[in-house]
């Protein structure tokens, strides 16, 4: 299964990797991609668009 990871700055995706395989490598590469300062958030989609992981993670204030 391809995993599309969406990379978002200032709230709008900058760019997007479509190419893994691997849900492990998509992870690492998506939470490596914020703690090196390339992105401020990603996400990670399966084919059919469903969000399975997004980093880092954001909660609402109550």
């Amino acid at each position: 299964m391809r995993y599309l990871i969406d990379y978002f700055e200032a709230g709008l995706v900058a760019w997007s990797d479509i190419s893994i395989n691997d849900l492990a490598l998509a992870k690492h590469m998506a939470s490596a991609a914020v703690t090196d300062g390339l992105a401020e958030r990603t996400e990670i989609r399966d084919q059919d668009g469903r969000l399975l992981n997004y980093y880092p993670r954001m909660l609402r204030v109550a």
